[in-house]
């Protein structure tokens, strides 16, 4: 049977960068499943997240349903005739097109017919209106004056099966080829070809990395190596380089540095500054201690790094200070 290469991605608003994990691996979940009731096999099924895009790609769909045959169990045959006649109507049959079959010590009547496999472009609207609309959110927003809700406001909707559109319409939004890039590149849409290219155009026409792990590794080497050039040790918390990943699309880490009187202040305190309120990574000598500088990880490549890393500067000031103050009054 003939397979295709399917495509998603609902862009939107910045979704929760603690939840992204959560709604994409519901999303595959619920497609899977979705895919399952219907009787409908795959190949791979691959989710994609970034702050402001979910996406899942498929291998190798099946194009169409198998006929299969639809049995309906009806009234004993001992059962009055009204109860009968009235199973017979529900099946759209005369009484003379219904079975009877022996089930235990009784005889039923039956109803059976075949019914045609549908080809997967008619199922695949349905099929991702429920696998969006079954993901489990707590808090839902609203937008403009439609009656859609989602975690965030949607801004477009891809839905390819190989070079072809599957159009349909779900919360407002017409399906189409048409992806975007980051935020600050307003003009900057990209138009997909094929379903199975996802992944390689996001990377080389938007430089982003729309695989959440492979995000996640890449933001890893860079702090890592910018640490390696600060001559100094980087402490990688696995939570916070989760969330870090969720936030940036195009990451670019980047060093900087405080003022050496902070160390004053209990260094518990100061790495809870940094961490809870600047998702930044602190930085230690070779014997642990902590050192006046940090890593941050921008969501752009910029032409002027001095402008950024100043501007990283000048927010963590305040906050340390606000931490120094608090102990000191105590």
């Amino acid at each position: 049977m003939k397979t295709h290469d399917f495509l998603l991605e609902l862009g939107t608003e910045e979704l929760p960068p603690k939840l992204l994990i959560m709604l994409s691996e519901y999303l595959k979940s619920n497609i899977i499943d979705e895919l399952k009731q219907i009787n409908i096999s795959s190949g791979s099924v691959i989710a994609f997240a970034t702050p402001r895009r979910l996406a899942i790609a498929i291998s190798e769909l099946q194009s169409k349903q198998k006929d299969q045959v639809i049995e309906k169990k009806g009234p004993s045959t001992e059962s009055p005739e009204m109860a009968v006649n009235g199973f017979a109507k529900s099946c759209g049959v005369d009484l003379s097109q219904l079975e009877k079959k022996q089930l235990g010590d009784k005889e039923y009547f039956f109803y059976s017919k075949e019914e045609a496999g549908q080809n997967i472009s008619s199922l695949l609207p349905k099929i991702i209106e429920n696998s969006i609309k079954n993901i489990p959110i707590t808090r839902v927003m609203r937008w403009g004056n439609a009656d859609h809700s989602f975690v965030r406001p949607v801004h477009w909707l891809v839905m390819m099966l190989d070079k072809e559109i599957v159009s349909t319409k779900i919360m407002g939004l017409e399906s189409g080829r048409i992806t975007r890039g980051l935020r600050f590149q307003k003009d900057l849409t990209i138009e997909l070809s094929h379903a199975s290219e996802y992944e390689s155009v996001m990377s080389k026409r938007a430089q982003i990395i729309v695989d959440f792990n492979k995000r996640k590794e890449l933001i890893r080497q860079q702090i890592l190596s910018v640490a390696k050039e600060n001559n100094a040790e980087v402490v990688l918390d696995e939570s916070l380089l989760d969330e870090v990943c969720a936030l940036v699309e195009y990451p670019r880490a980047f060093a900087g540095k405080f003022d050496e009187k902070f160390l004053s202040v209990p260094h518990e305190a100061l790495i809870s500054a940094m961490k809870s309120h600047q998702k930044y990574f602190h930085l230690v000598d070779s014997k642990g201690s902590l050192l006046p500088l940090f890593i941050s990880v921008a969501n752009l490549e910029s032409s002027n790094l001095k402008v950024v890393i100043e501007g990283n500067e000048r927010v963590i000031h305040p906050r340390l200070a606000d931490s120094e103050f608090f102990l000191e009054s105590r």
